[in-house]
């Protein structure tokens, strides 16, 4: 019995009890495409921070001529956005601590993929904080899933600054502004690119010298 495809298992229910088989297989694999999901957004994050896409070719031998392409290969997405939004899954898991991160990536695996990526940014403010983590977990799995993203953009727009922590309005305004979970990763790709090129700064200032460097990948000629 072990070794037979759900679908078999599923055959040997009669018409009284298939309803039941059927719901509880659903929950069954979900909760495994969960695990899977979750896992390929912790490995797309490992990718896209060591630029994997630089480093491997096609399976034709073809290199790849943008990460953009590589996802798109790799996992199968259409959607560019969509693989920004495993790498943030991934990178918010990556920051908790170590004695955490596996029982939070299991809970987050049993939310769901997408509830758990509109909660990426609240794992990156919180990463120091499982039981804060812990409790925005509860609460999303209880949040209508169209109704959740409000929630979470709320919250970060409203959370009083932690100790020490410097005021930066502008940045808070953008991140307040962003529609949409990829448009504030798209935000903060671009301040991590700045970062990476300055010694820090204004937001504008850092924005500025994203907008450069991309400008200058893009050109092929760097300013």
């Amino acid at each position: 019995m072990a070794n037979l495809s759900v679908l078999d298992q599923l055959a040997a229910y009669g018409p009284e009890e298939r309803p039941g088989a059927v719901v509880h297989a659903l929950r069954q694999l979900s909760k495994r495409a969960g695990r899977d999901l979750v896992l390929i957004a912790r490995l797309a994050h490992e990718a896209h921070a060591q630029a994997y896409w630089s480093k491997v070719n096609r399976k034709g031998g073809e290199p790849y001529l943008s990460e953009e392409e590589f996802f798109n290969d790799v996992m199968d997405m259409a959607s560019w956005r969509t693989a920004l939004r495993r790498v943030a899954l991934g990178r918010a898991i990556a920051a908790l601590p170590d004695a955490q991160r596996e029982s939070v990536a299991d809970k987050l695996a049993d939310l769901g993929v997408s509830r758990a990526s509109v909660l990426a940014p609240i794992l990156e403010r919180h990463a120091d904080d499982p039981d804060v983590i812990l409790q925005w977990i509860d609460k999303a799995s209880t949040v209508p899933a169209e109704d959740l993203q409000k929630v979470v953009t709320d919250a970060l727009a409203t959370e009083p600054r932690k100790a020490g922590e410097p005021v930066d309005r502008v940045a808070g305004y953008l991140r307040s502004v962003m529609p949409s979970l990829e448009a504030r990763e798209t935000l903060e790709a671009f301040l991590r690119a700045g970062r990476r090129v300055t010694d820090g700064g204004t937001t504008v200032g850092i924005l500025v010298a994203a907008f450069q460097e991309c400008l200058g990948a893009w050109s092929g000629d760097k300013t």
